[in-house]
């Protein structure tokens, strides 16, 4: 048959099934928010009575199935079954025919596994010593109140004894090494978000997870299909990871980091009779 969805309100699917049958986790025709129409081919079981169940996973929508065709039972009568065929040629074997020419050569087969590596072979020689070079340290010409320091990729000669000295780090940032210079750095900023355990909501962060962190906000949409969220003190979301844990189907859920919000797909797909922590840590 033909199943078409119209006059959607909002991001759904649909599932046919027999009726009265066990409802299946696939879905038959699917849709976003803001299309009119989505048609798709479909072939369902019927119950004993011929009829079928047409299951929509959220909001409204109008439904047309249109019937092309149907499959039914056939009587074979005389055919006979591949089974039967093969019998009746094993019971009533034909002469043997004389042999043929030979066939042109095959293709070269496939290459075999490669071998097992060998054995090491001896130490060569030890070369001759280079020519000797200087210390780059030998090279500096520090006075006896200066220190040596690594400064903007080179060691240098410095005035100053204390190495975070001109640093000037805020309560919530701590001194690192970036590879070049000592910079003040931002403590990482962790996120958390809860979804109990039997619970499918819709549609925004709070009624999805019934706790999270303040900074949490809704991005646009949230529900057991896709929620994207945004962390009110980042600037960029890219620098977030995303870890979940306490479900045993958590590896199903899907994460798109994006430079203004983080997305979580196919939230549905963890297992709804056990909860779901989410925590994000962003590196600002």
């Amino acid at each position: 048959m033909n199943v078409t969805a119209t006059g959607m309100d909002k991001t759904s699917y649909l599932t046919v099934y027999p009726a009265g049958g066990d409802k299946p986790i696939t879905s038959s025709v699917n849709w976003n928010t803001g299309e009119q129409a989505i048609a798709n081919a479909v072939t369902s079981g019927v119950s004993g009575t011929g009829e079928i169940s047409i299951f929509n996973y959220a909001g409204a929508t109008n439904v047309v199935a249109d019937v092309v065709g149907y499959y039914t039972s056939v009587n074979l009568g005389n055919y006979y079954t591949k089974q039967e065929v093969q019998q009746l040629i094993a019971a009533n074997p034909g002469a043997i025919g004389p042999v043929g020419p030979a066939g042109p050569q095959g293709q070269p087969g496939t290459p075999g596994l490669q071998g097992s590596q060998g054995s090491q072979g001896p130490q060569g020689l030890i070369g001759p010593a280079g020519a000797a070079g200087d210390s780059v340290l030998s090279t500096l010409s520090c006075t006896s109140n200066q220190v040596i320091r690594f400064v903007s990729g080179a060691w240098a000669c410095s005035d100053d004894s204390d190495i975070l000295a001109g640093l000037n780090c805020t309560a919530n940032q701590s001194p690192g090494f970036d590879g070049t210079n000592w910079v003040c750095r931002s403590a990482p900023i962790v996120s958390t978000l809860s979804r109990p355990a039997n619970s499918f909501f819709c549609c925004g962060v709070d009624d999805l997870f019934t706790a999270h962190s303040p900074n949490v906000q809704d991005a646009g949409f949230c529900d057991d299909f896709q929620c994207r969220i945004r962390l009110i003190d980042v600037l960029d979301h890219t620098g977030c990871s995303v870890v979940f844990t306490g479900n045993s189907q958590e590896a199903n859920v899907l994460v798109t980091v994006a430079p203004t919000y983080i997305e979580l797909d196919h939230i549905f797909a963890a297992d709804s009779s056990q909860p779901l922590y989410v925590t994000i840590t962003c590196v600002t």
